[in-house]
């Protein structure tokens, strides 16, 4: 929901000199009621939460461990991290961040039928009965998932500016000179 406000404020006596010579005003005067936010810098921040993830897991990588902590460290970095682009411009959470978790879910799936694969080829009793296919349904699903969540990268890289130029707008108030016959002033619209 918008609201525009319009307030105009005029005297009786008009103080433009003749034509061509006041300049005319063919641009609102744009006033910021907050710093303006950079495009770059959210690009930058969206990048390092991308790479983030990936420092992380290599400096808490274990080789030989019953309890790795970078595999939750990573994905769970890798999860959120990328957004950063779009925390700066105001904005938590978002689709890309929806991706990504559709992608973990869909890497979920495609492990939990590598996983009854194997059990089947070892000759143990898998719930669901054993498929032929359930190596390649796994696989298929794991490449989804992956794919989908390399999408989403590029999602929050491209929309991370997109954020920052509608956080500009919304806290952007414009000023319009105004001279009509017999009367000057100006004008102050906003919306919000």
């Amino acid at each position: 929901m918008k609201v525009a406000v319009l307030l105009v404020f005029a005297g009786t006596t008009a103080w433009a000199g003749p034509p061509g010579v006041t300049a005319p005003i063919d641009k609102p005067i744009e006033v910021h009621a907050t710093r303006p936010k950079h495009e770059s810098t959210a690009t930058v921040l969206t990048l390092a939460g991308i790479a983030a993830p990936f420092a992380l897991t290599y400096l808490t990588y274990e080789p030989n461990t019953d309890n790795p902590m970078y595999v939750p460290i990573g994905g769970i970095t890798g999860l959120v991290l990328p957004a950063m682009g779009h925390w700066y411009s105001g904005r938590i959470g978002g689709y890309g961040m929806l991706m990504r978790l559709g992608g973990l879910m869909s890497a979920m799936v495609g492990l939990s039928y590598l996983d009854d694969a194997d059990r089947c080829a070892r000759g143990e009793q898998v719930p669901d009965g054993c498929l032929a296919n359930d190596r390649a349904i796994g696989r298929v699903a794991i490449a989804l998932g992956v794919a989908t969540w390399a999408g989403s990268w590029g999602y929050d890289v491209f929309s991370a500016r997109r954020e920052v130029r509608r956080y500009n707008r919304r806290t952007t108030v414009q000023i319009v000179p105004v001279i009509a016959h017999n009367m000057t002033g100006f004008a102050i619209g906003g919306a919000f």
